[in-house]
């Protein structure tokens, strides 16, 4: 993952285009938002390019196999496309990936009570990689988070729920 930090607008250019387009408040929301979204990205590369380099996991294959990992009983692919945030199309390619790896950190069966559904569980070797990764990964994510104070944590926690 490959991130280069944007450069923003200047605030006279946001002033600019927020007088002629919008108004103050705009100014102030479209600055949050870009920064917002830096940070993101910037998170995305540090954190998840890092696990992506170590692990060879990705985001989304991280995402995937938390949501099997409190689900030790296993995701139908419908439900688990719902919890990871993807459509179906994507995690059937995501699965047929993950399944193709020399070692699969996931295994999928069909369920005796519907012969089309595709049942997905983590394997041994994915659940030893959750023991593994995670540890080192919490690390990467409280080590990008020690700018702020834990006051700050928590302030930035309540007004993001906000905009959720």
């Amino acid at each position: 993952m490959d991130y280069q930090t944007r450069l923003l607008p200047t605030r006279e250019a946001l002033e600019r285009v927020s007088g002629e387009f919008g108004n103050a408040e705009s100014l102030v929301c479209v600055e949050m938002i870009l920064l917002l979204l830096n940070t993101a990205n910037r998170f995305r590369a540090e954190v998840f390019g890092d696990l992506e380099r170590r692990h060879g996991l990705t985001e989304g294959k991280l995402i995937l196999l938390m949501a099997l990992s409190d689900n030790p009983k296993g995701l139908l692919t419908g439900e688990l496309a719902k919890r990871v945030g993807v459509s179906m199309a994507t995690v059937s390619v995501m699965v047929k990936r993950m399944l193709a790896a020399e070692q699969p950190l996931i295994v999928v069966t069909t369920p005796e009570e519907d012969a089309r559904a595709r049942l997905v569980k983590l394997s041994p070797a994915g659940k030893a990689a959750i023991r593994e990764i995670l540890p080192y990964h919490l690390a990467q994510i409280e080590a990008f988070s020690r700018k702020l104070d834990d006051s700050q944590r928590h302030t930035l926690i309540e007004l993001l729920k906000q905009l959720s």
